[in-house]
């Protein structure tokens, strides 16, 4: 098999060394473009294309919130307060599915208000009525002493 001879060597794209040992690009630097006068078209802000607005960070509570927050505030394992909340939830859905309303003493009274049938799911319109003393103290322990079983 023959090789190819070697040709001068090319410097296109490649660093060259200084003799300081470091590196320098052999390409130019980008130079800045300035535009004196605007080239678009004027244009009515009813006929301007519309500018994807940034979303708001999002403020919902999501399952690993709560996962985090009960981890927190209980000696238990992530993992097994992982569970249980898994199971809560399964249940809380059971329950609304088959009753009108649920009621839970410190979150409030769940009333579903709606039903509707939509893409094969089932869309729920509640109702959550909460108590004055409903806000607690989040440092508050979920059981009273001795309850802990």
């Amino acid at each position: 098999m023959a090789t190819k001879p070697k040709s001068a060597t090319s410097t296109k794209g490649k660093a060259k060394v200084s003799s300081a040992g470091r590196r320098r690009s052999t390409k130019a630097p980008a130079t800045a473009r300035v535009v004196t006068k605007s080239t678009a078209p004027d244009v009515s802000p009813a006929e301007a294309p519309k500018v994807a607005e940034v979303p708001a960070p999002d403020d919902r509570v999501k399952r690993p919130d709560l996962i985090e927050a009960v981890a927190a505030r209980v000696a238990v394992k992530r993992s097994d307060v992982k569970d249980v909340l898994d199971v809560v939830l399964d249940e809380l859905g059971k329950a609304l599915d088959e009753k009108e309303t649920v009621v839970l003493p410190p979150l409030g009274k769940l009333m579903v208000k709606k039903r509707v049938e939509q893409g094969g799911a089932q869309m729920l319109t509640l109702k959550l009525r909460r108590a004055d003393g409903a806000k607690s103290d989040p440092k508050a322990p979920l059981a009273p002493n001795g309850e802990d079983g």
